[in-house]
């Protein structure tokens, strides 16, 4: 089993306040958790106005099942983010061993 995990800052420079903010998360949590069966948070940044770090966990049986998700995700996440990504970073993790 391998684990995809997958680390995004994005900035939005037209929130004025935590509220705007979180409005925005939760609709981007819940558009990648429904359309990608996975589960995403913000992981850091909650006291931030304009930016936040989301953290996207998928489970996968291949390698390749893995980075098509994350190809997929990519593309999503840069095409449906009304803010500046300012970094995409990811991860596979194997536990083989369990």
């Amino acid at each position: 089993m391998l684990i995809l995990g997958i680390k995004v800052q994005i900035y939005y420079p037209y929130v004025h306040s935590l509220k705007e903010k979180r409005k925005e998360v939760h609709s981007l949590i819940n558009r990648l958790e429904k359309k990608f069966n996975l589960s995403a948070r913000e992981v850091a940044g909650q006291d931030q106005w304009q930016s936040f770090v989301l953290g996207i966990s998928f489970t996968a049986l291949r390698e390749s099942e893995a980075i098509e998700m994350q190809a997929k995700i990519e593309r999503f996440i840069f095409a449906e983010v009304n803010g500046e990504i300012l970094s995409f970073d990811w991860d596979l993790f194997s536990l083989e061993n369990y």
